[in-house]
């Protein structure tokens, strides 16, 4: 092998070692989102809870209308 082969080779090899480097990068960033990704027992954890925030705001809405039409009568009454 001549002086053109081995500088050849060597250069094949310093792009093979950046695509490596690249590779792994982006398979640390995918890893890094992975990790951050709510999983599916953590989502039904949420959905139950936001279930149960809107039934009790459902029905502090409705005791509200309640207490709306009642306090119209006392001051209907009133008058």
């Amino acid at each position: 092998m001549g002086y053109q082969t081995n500088n050849y080779i060597a250069v094949l090899l310093e792009q093979i070692c950046d695509q490596n480097e690249a590779i792994l990068e982006g398979n640390m960033q995918i890893h890094e989102r992975l990790e951050k990704m709510v999983t599916k027992d953590e989502h039904e954890q949420l959905k139950q809870s936001v279930g149960i925030i809107k039934a009790v705001v459902t029905d502090i809405s409705r005791q509200l209308s309640s207490h709306e039409i009642r306090i119209t009568r006392l001051e209907s009454s009133a008058y």
